[in-house]
Formats: C-alpha cells, sequence, structure tokens
C-alpha cells in the first residue's frame, strides 16, 4: 500500500477508501464491505458517511471508521476465547 492512497482526515474518525484498502488486504471490496458489516455489527467499529472539503474540492459519502475499544477489550478478555481448544 503506498503511503499517498491513505489519507487520515483530522477529526474523530478514520476515512477509509474502500478499494485502497481492499487490495492492501488481498480482498475484493464487496470482501471488505462484508467484512467492515461484521465488525460493525459485532459492535467492533462504528461507520459513518460524511462529506468533507479537501483542499478545496467537496467529497460526499466518505466513508469513516472508528474503533470501539471498550468492545474489543471485551472480545480480547473473553474466558472463552483464552482457553485452549481440547484435543
Amino acid at each position: 500500500m503506498r503511503e499517498h492512497e491513505i489519507k487520515e482526515f483530522v477529526g474523530d474518525k478514520l476515512q477509509v477508501n474502500r478499494k485502497t484498502w481492499a487490495e492492501a488486504l488481498g480482498v475484493t471490496t464487496n470482501q471488505f464491505d462484508y467484512s467492515l458489516a461484521n465488525l460493525q455489527r459485532l459492535g467492533l467499529v462504528t461507520k459513518e458517511f460524511r462529506d468533507t472539503d479537501v483542499g478545496g474540492q467537496r467529497f460526499t459519502n466518505i466513508v469513516f471508521i472508528k474503533p470501539v475499544p471498550q468492545r474489543i477489550v471485551e472480545i480480547s478478555t473473553s474466558p472463552e476465547l483464552s482457553s485452549s481448544p481440547t484435543s
């Protein structure tokens, strides 16, 4: 992933370029959208569409995401996840 392909806007959430992230992860944009929807359904991220101005240009329906740290901690410290599978 080239540095200039992902831009983080000043603010409270990360701006997401679906195509760039999909390429970086080696998946299709549909797979990326599906995965992001699952993260949102699990409460691990929030997703919002915003309009923004960058360098004098207006961009509409830009996807912004924000992790939900407390939810990530909850699933990371779950006893079910930390137990080893039995053979």
